[in-house]
């Protein structure tokens, strides 16, 4: 009878709850836009590229980076031609705590540091000698990240495009819908100059193609 009476005190024994499993969520966002204007008045060059890696731990904590560059190139023609380039680069790391419900997430972001570089640089061309001038980069002040962030995320089908090279190919290809998280900042500026939405793939890394003068597209990356 002890023996019986030993098992069924085991038997109900509560099972602890499984801790959550960690889980990297990746994205890249890319971005060139040119711009001519009309009657040669000059052109735009714009580049964006972008990523952003944060690790969900299991004991609800988290660490995420997101690392930059930004350049646009101005062409101003004329018979003193002259162009412009400015660049930021910028590196941002955060510490902090996240939730999630089946649909929702919610990432609350410490800063742990940053770094930023950005400069204009002038070139000139010089009719009288002949020469292109090429002037000293001239700092420009950083968009500054705040001590805390957070953002708020719904789960979404993402489509995400073929990777083909021939144009008959793109025409017959189908976009394949992946489960991403879209977070979007409670106060953007708090982000400093990192993008004020992500797009997080569960299971893959997304690059989101385009958005500064064109539709955006989505495409599988690697992290």
């Amino acid at each position: 009878m002890r023996i019986v009476a030993l098992v069924l005190v085991l038997l109900h024994v509560p099972m602890a709850a499984a801790a959550p499993a960690s889980m990297r969520l990746t994205m890249k966002q890319t971005d060139a836009t040119n711009v001519h204007m009309a009657d040669e008045g000059g052109a735009i060059n714009s580049q964006t590229a972008i990523a952003i890696d944060v690790e969900l731990r299991a004991d609800r904590t988290l660490a995420g980076s997101v690392a930059g560059v930004r350049s646009e190139h101005n062409l101003y023609p004329g018979p003193s031609s002259r162009s412009t380039d400015d660049k930021t680069g910028w590196t941002t790391h955060w510490k902090g705590t996240w939730s999630r419900t089946s649909d929702e997430l919610e990432l609350v972001l410490e800063l742990v540091d940053q770094t930023c570089n950005h400069a204009e640089t002038t070139t000139e061309y010089d009719a009288a000698r002949g020469v292109w001038v090429h002037y000293t980069p001239e700092p420009k002040p950083c968009s500054t990240a705040g001590k805390h962030a957070r953002l708020s995320c719904t789960t979404e089908q993402i489509e995400l495009d073929e990777d083909v090279d021939d144009d008959a190919s793109q025409a017959s290809a189908k976009a394949k819908p992946v489960a991403a998280w879209l977070c979007a900042a409670q106060t953007p500026s708090d982000l400093g100059n990192s993008p004020a939405e992500w797009t997080l793939g569960k299971t893959t890394c997304i690059e989101v193609l385009g958005g500064h003068m064109t539709g955006r597209s989505y495409r599988a990356c690697a992290p």
